[in-house]
Parts: structure tokens; sequence; C-alpha cells
């Protein structure tokens, strides 16, 4: 509805509306021209042929996964190494012969050329070195490509690989892209525009079919538009980094507990295996495990048996009546979760300093009895070697603590032991702690030790960095810095613990262990929090971070300060159902809606309803607070004081002006209607409208029913509601008229101008108006018109408005005012 309101010489209300963005073509699979159907047609394509085109093998209608399947079938004469056509210098890519098209048209095309793995399967070569030589055929013509694969079962397209081929022959390789971000093939995805959905990093080591996805528009009618594309190769050797199926993966790191004194000895004997792989298995989207063989730093008592050294060393360090790691990783398989596991080991095998009695003269008797002269060169072979043997393929990497202190030739001999059982094993050794997260020549995965947590909190900024590491990466050298190829350096991993220390502690910020957490999946590196242990069980309090990180993949979070469990907890302030609520118990707290990053939008409103009873537990004072650094910082958006409910399930909705795309939103309450409880009953986020905006104002004068509405003037200082909103009067004071615009004169360089200034809304447009000066030689019988008036400058009035400048010349004569458009 539009408002209008006339002044003559002071204000016009009125409106005008925005037209409407073209859509060229949306990339959907309605506009996808897929390889063939004519499967049984003479004109599909040959080796005999010197040009394939659309009219040899097109379809127009959208095909299903299977349809394409199908039609990559079809291209038996592509499946060898070298030029697709042997003995011609090239083939067309899709284009055709369009000479319809008018000039100034737009016309789109797509089209998918895949192979057959099993092509090549007798040559031994992996698709994932395919290489493709191409150009395009037209200069004027805009083309792009992505890489199209069927990986383990499922199609998926790249991001787009290069967005502006050019007219000379370059080449790309798909292993290149394996790293980057790719999107599911489902037949809804928008293929041109790589903006189907995610399916994060690929490993492209299981590959059925591999092909590109070449997209052009082109303007002007020619003959032959389209990809010329020179050859398809594979190379013939292609080294994949181990650690490539890990990238953008999380998971915690659980100790289990060891044959050790005290506390620990009692949660060996009783821990309970099915109940805490009823943990892990909840946490789905963890990538892999993180398990212990030793006991933390403590490299003298294990969770695994090992019956040689128990003989010989100490049935306390290594147990004889139970094999805990082995129970865990057994109890993993038989629940079908087949997902990596990695198994942290303190690289001393054996400390004297704590030893049993008697455990080190023990030992250091028995390699002396073997030969060995060297310890470490003792712990290669009769500890390291004898697990990596006896869990072979169980274990898939290994994180080796304290083996950075050794020398190269010890540090390579851990290295060849821990591959014996599985050489495929992915192996981790400190370099230094924090940032830069640095590599090593043994170094698969960079170990992300933090920066001392028994100096500094773990969730300082400094660790932040980081994170920010592997967002430069993620696959890093041994200065730390970002490598283009993942064989020249490891993936990033940070390795952090989840409470003050190592074990005990505080508990890190939930919000930032989220924001952490989604921030190197995202990047393609891998994260691991270290958290406590309650008996068999992760602590409660870690178990429900790690609960929100694991929903945080997939989904926004809901983080409070404090909650009524199991029943008045914070999802229920965004369920939806007003006969639910969130209760704390204190006076003052906080609740946030992580939207995560790949979300993040820029809310301009929030509502707030009141529960069902205590209205003393009413929120009564609060800031509404956005963060983009998982709250490690927040911006202030708005500020309430003195706010009343008067009403049960009553909402009230609350507007502010805001242009950044947060990740977090927090309402923090400072202050609630004097009970020592706090709560509401739905937090509700939102985008705010101009109406929206104007009631909110009108509600803050405390104007009600027909003081409340636009046109009125409850304050009779002839300036309606409309015009003290959009000037900042005061509706219930008729000496405060707001920022009444000033016409003057002003000279520069002999030249005179009539000078209009006038005060705007800094977030005019969020709020539905628009303001413009206009003049007219009569008021009878001339048009009013912007044609001689120049907006020359604009600065900053106050925090809410912004001052405009116009000049008309000083010679014309008429009448000028100031038109001001709202649109409810």
């Amino acid at each position: 509805m539009i408002k209008k309101r006339t002044l003559f010489g002071m204000l016009l209300l009125m409106s005008c509306a925005a037209p409407a963005a073209t859509v060229l073509w949306d990339g959907t699979r309605s506009d996808i021209t897929n390889l063939t159907s004519n499967i049984n047609s003479p004109n599909n394509w040959t080796e005999s042929d010197t040009v394939w085109n659309t009219t040899d093998q097109t379809i127009d209608s959208p095909g299903t996964q299977a349809d394409i399947k199908l039609a990559m079938g079809q291209v038996t004469q592509l499946r060898h190494t070298g030029q697709i056509n042997e003995g011609f210098d090239a083939v067309y890519c899709g284009g055709g012969d369009d000479t319809s098209i008018t000039n100034d048209a737009v016309s789109p095309f797509s089209q998918l050329i895949a192979f057959d793995a099993g092509a090549f399967s007798a040559t031994g070569l992996p698709l994932r070195a395919m290489t493709v030589t191409l150009k395009k055929r037209v200069a004027s013509d805009t083309q792009s490509f992505c890489w199209f694969v069927e990986n383990g079962g499922q199609c998926c397209v790249s991001a787009v690989v290069d967005n502006d081929v050019g007219t000379d022959y370059a080449t790309y390789t798909l292993g290149d892209t394996a790293a980057s971000e790719w999107f599911a093939f489902d037949g809804n995805a928008n293929i041109g525009s790589a903006t189907g959905a995610s399916v994060g990093t690929l490993s492209l080591t299981n590959l059925n079919y591999a092909g590109i996805l070449v997209t052009e528009t082109y303007t002007t009618a020619q003959n032959w538009h389209g990809a010329i594309v020179q050859q398809f190769a594979l190379s013939e050797e292609v080294v994949v980094p181990r650690t490539m199926p890990y990238m953008g993966g999380w998971c915690p790191r659980v100790q289990l507990p060891a044959k050790n004194n005290g506390t620990e000895r009692i949660d060996f004997t009783n821990f309970d295996v099915s109940a805490f792989v009823d943990q892990l298995v909840q946490l789905d989207t963890a990538k892999y495990h993180f398990l212990n063989l030793s006991h933390g730093a403590i490299a003298t008592f294990y969770t695994s048996s090992h019956p040689e050294l128990a003989s010989v060393v100490n049935t306390n360090m290594f147990p004889t009546e139970r094999d805990l790691l082995m129970e865990v990783v057994d109890e993993l398989e038989r629940r079908g979760d087949n997902r990596p596991v990695i198994v942290y080991q303190a690289a001393h095998g054996i400390k004297e300093s704590s030893c049993p009695p008697g455990a080190w003269d023990n030992w250091t008797n028995h390699i002396a009895s073997l030969g060995y002269t060297d310890h470490h060169h003792a712990v290669a072979d009769l500890i390291i070697k004898y697990y990596s043997l006896k869990y072979g393929d169980k274990i898939d990497g290994w994180w080796y603590d304290g083996v950075n202190n050794l020398s190269p030739e010890n540090q390579q001999r851990y290295v060849d032991a821990a591959r014996l059982g599985n050489p495929k094993a992915i192996i981790a050794i400190p370099v230094t702690s924090g940032a830069p997260l640095k590599s090593s020549p043994w170094c698969d995965y960079t170990s992300g030790h933090p920066f001392s947590v028994k100096a500094n909190e773990p969730w300082q900024p400094a660790n932040l960095l980081m994170i920010e590491n592997i967002e430069a990466g993620p696959w890093l050298d041994q200065n730390g810095d970002p490598v283009d190829d993942p064989n020249k350096g490891a993936l990033a991993h940070a390795f952090i613990p989840l409470q003050r220390t190592w074990n005990a502690g505080e508990a890190f910020p939930a919000l930032q262990a989220i924001d952490w957490t989604t921030r190197a999946v995202e990047a393609g590196g891998m994260m691991t929090w270290s958290l406590n242990r309650q008996g068999s069980l992760i602590e409660d309090i870690n178990f429900d971070t790690l609960f929100k990180i694991n929903a945080a993949m997939t989904q926004a979070v809901v983080v409070a300060s404090g909650e009524n469990t199991p029943n008045e907890t914070a999802v229920k302030a965004f369920d939806g159902d007003v006969n639910t609520k969130w209760l704390t118990f204190t006076n003052t707290a906080w609740i946030a809606y992580d939207y995560t990053s790949t979300n993040a939008a820029a809310m301009t409103q929030y509502s707030i309803t009141s529960a069902n009873d205590g209205d003393a537990r009413d929120p009564k004072d609060w800031e509404f607070q956005g963060s983009n650094d998982g709250g490690m910082s927040w911006d202030t958006l708005d500020v309430r004081t003195n706010q009343d409910f008067t009403a049960r399930f009553q909402t009230k909705t609350y507007p502010f002006s805001n242009s950044t795309a947060y990740k977090v939103y927090r309402l923090n309450i400072t202050a609630n209607n004097g009970n020592a409880y706090t709560q509401l009953a739905e937090l509700e986020l939102g985008m705010a409208s101009s109406t929206t905006f104007f009631v909110d104002w009108a509600d803050g004068y405390g104007l009600t029913g027909t003081h409340a509405v636009y046109d009125a003037d409850p304050d009779g200082d002839v300036l309606d509601n409309l015009s003290e909103y959009a000037l900042d009067g005061n509706p219930t004071n008729g000496s405060d008229r707001g920022h009444i615009p000033v016409l003057g004169t002003f000279g520069e360089n002999g030249t005179y101008w009539f000078e209009y200034v006038y005060a705007r809304r800094n977030d005019a447009a969020a709020r539905g108006l628009n303001y413009t000066v206009e003049a007219t030689s009569n008021l009878v019988s001339a048009a009013w018109s912007t044609n001689t008036i120049a907006e020359t400058g604009a600065g900053s009035l106050d925090s809410d408005f912004e001052s405009v400048t116009n000049r008309i010349p000083l010679d014309a004569e008429g009448f000028m005012r100031l038109m001001i458009e709202f649109v409810e």
C-alpha cells in the first residue's frame, strides 16, 4: 500500500517501484543438453567423423541420472589415452550451427562428455589423472566448464574450473580439483552455475565415469559455436596423497583409560565399550575416529595388550586382562561403522620417570639382551612395529607425540615401522605448537598441537591462527605456507582440547568450537577435539558441545548460557510452539542461533514471545548481537530497555538496521523483571518490512489506536506521523519537529545557487523511504521536476541520519519541495 502526503513547499509522500532483474538463464537441468538418447541412430559420433556436434547427438528433454549413465556408455570410441579422435586435430563439443540468433540475443547451451573407467582398467591408469585440452571456438562467446564424475555411485560436478575459457588451447587436470568443492548432480541441481547440493571435497579415487561439462553463452549469429576439444589424456602415474579422503573431516579424540593407578585402573577394568561406542556412533558427521594406544603424554601405560613386554617389563604397563583399544575398534566394525581410525601414541615408548618400580630396569635389560644400544631403535621395533602389525588395516593413521625431538634417522625408523601393518596409514608428527601449522618430510597431516594449554586457554585468539592457516591451505609445506600440489605438503589439521587442559577444566565456548570446526571443515582441512571422559562416557558438557558441532555440519544450531534439561532447553525457543519454552536458572542469560557460515544471513528483525507463566522471568533489558568469529567478538545491532510483556504468549517484534550476514545471532539478556530465573517461549529471526520499522517507531513513543496511524498528528504540529518518522521528529511533542529542511544560497567563482539541505535516514531503503527534491515554476499549471536539481553531497548528521545537500541555479524562479516516498 502506498502512503502519500503533500505539503507544498515542504513535503510530498508517494511511491516508486524498482524494475525486476532479467534472468537470462538459470542453469537448471531443463537447460542441459545431454550426450545422446539416439542409441541406435546411424548419426552417432564415430572416429571417422571429423566433427562431433549437437546435430549428431543431443537430447532436448531433461534426462535422469540413469539416462546420463546410459548416454556415457555409448561413447565407446573415446575410451583410450591420447587424442579422442586419432588422425584428426580436434572435435567440437556442443555449439552446433546456430545462424538464426539475432545479434543482441543471448543463447546458452551445455554439453557433457564423459568416459567409462572400465575402458581403462587394462592400463591401470586412474581417471583422476585425466587431462583435457580445449579452447573456445568463437572469441566473443563466454565459455566455462566444470568436471563431471561419478564417484562411488554419486554423480557430481565440480565448482567452475575456468569461467573464461580462452581461444588458445589450455590443459586442465581432473586431479587438481579434488580439493575444490563438488556438487550433487541429482537431476535437480543447477549444473551450469554449480550451485547444487554441496558434497564437499572428493577423493576422486573411486571413479566410474569422468568427463567435462561445458557451458557457453553466445550473442552473435555464427556457425559452430562451442568448445574445441583437442585431447583427453591420462598421465602414466598419479600419486594420490594418503590424506585426501580425510579432507573436510572432524572428530573427537577421547582418551581411553590405561591400566595405570587409581581412577584410571578402575576405569580400565570397568570400561563399558558398548556404551562408549554408542556415543561415537551418534556423531555421524565425524569423518574419522581418534583413539589412543598410550596414556596421553605418559608413554608408559598402554590400552592394548603386548604379551612379550607384559611378561618381561610390567603387566600394568601392558595389560593382560583385556585389550581395550582392540575391543573398541572391533565394536565399531561390528556395528558397521567403517570410518577410518587414527591412533595417538606418545613416542617415548617407555618413559623412565613414569615407570612402576623396577619396570625401567626390566626394559633396559630386555632390549640390551636383544642387542639394542639405542632406546628409540628398540621402541620402533618392539612397540611401534608390533602394534602396527597387530592391528594391520584396522588402524588407518597414527599421531606420534614427541617424535620431533628425535633424530631424522629415528623419525624415519618410526614412520617405516608404523606403515608395516598398513602401508596406507597416515602419519602426523608434531613440528611446532600453534600457528603456523608446519609439515615435515614424514607428515601426511599436520599435528595441529596448540600453543601451550598450561599457560593459556586453548580458545585464545592465538590458536585461531591455526584455523586461518587451514583456510589459507589446506595443503601446507614445511614452513606452513600453502601449496597447490598436495604431494608437496601435508593436510592442515588442528588438534585442540575441548576444555581448559587436555583432560580437565572449563569447557571450550560452544559457539567458538562450532565456528572453528565448520571453518576448518569447509576449507578442506581436519579438526580434532581432545576431550575429557567420565568413566566409560564422554563428559556431559563436552558431549553436548560435540553434539552441537555434529548438528552444525548439516543445519543451524542453538546454544545458550544455560537451560533446564530435558524439557525447557534452548532449542525450545526456536521450535515454533509457544506452549514450550527456554528457561535458565539465572536472572541474566543469553541464547544464540548459529546458522553456520554456509547459511549466514543479514537479519533485520527478531521477535520475542513471552512464556506461559512467571511474568517476572520475562526479559526486560537486552542487547541483540551478531558475530562472525564464533562469539569471540560481538557487534551490537539493537539495544532495548524497560520492555514490558503485558500478557502471556505475547509476541513483540523488534526491527533494526543491518546489512551484514552474520553466522551467529545472540539475544544477550542483561536484566529480567526481577525473578531469579529467565525464560521466553519463542525467539524468531527474520527480515523486517518497512511497516515493521514504522510500527516499532510508533510503539517507541507510546502511540496507540488512531494516534499510531501514518496520517495522524497527535501533537498538532501540522506534521503527520509519517513526516515526523522520516525527519526524526517527536510525534508527541509539537516543539520537536525533527530535522526540518533548510533553504539557503551558495556562491563559488562568481556562480550562485539555491542550496536545499534535508535529513535522510541512513537505512532509508530498508524502511521503504525515498527522498527526492523537486522544483516547479508555478503551483498552478507547471509539473514538478528534478531536471534542474543536483545532489552535491551527503555527510553524517548523527547515528541514524545523514545530511543531504542539493543545488539549483540561483536565476531559477519557482518553488521547491521535498518529496518523501513510502511503500508499506
